[in-house]
């Protein structure tokens, strides 16, 4: 599954890929998306990624599924 996961502002894609890859998550490694002093990563993962990473990790502030790019209009 495809997930948007808020992250500090300032982590690396592959550390934060260091960190998950124990939970079977993938991070992509492009430029995260700034979102004020945090950002977001693209990444695949279990469907119950939200519920691996309660309480494991401090990198990982949100997790949302990625709903996918629809035109507007």
């Amino acid at each position: 599954m495809r997930w948007l996961l808020t992250t500090p502002h300032g982590i690396e894609p592959a550390e934060l890929q260091r960190e998950l890859e124990p939970l079977g998550v993938r991070v992509e490694q492009t430029a995260p998306i700034p979102l004020g002093d945090e950002q977001v990563v693209e990444a695949e993962g279990p469907d119950d990624l939200p519920a691996r990473l309660e309480g494991r990790t401090s990198l990982v502030h949100h997790v949302h599924p990625d709903s996918g790019i629809e035109p507007y209009g």
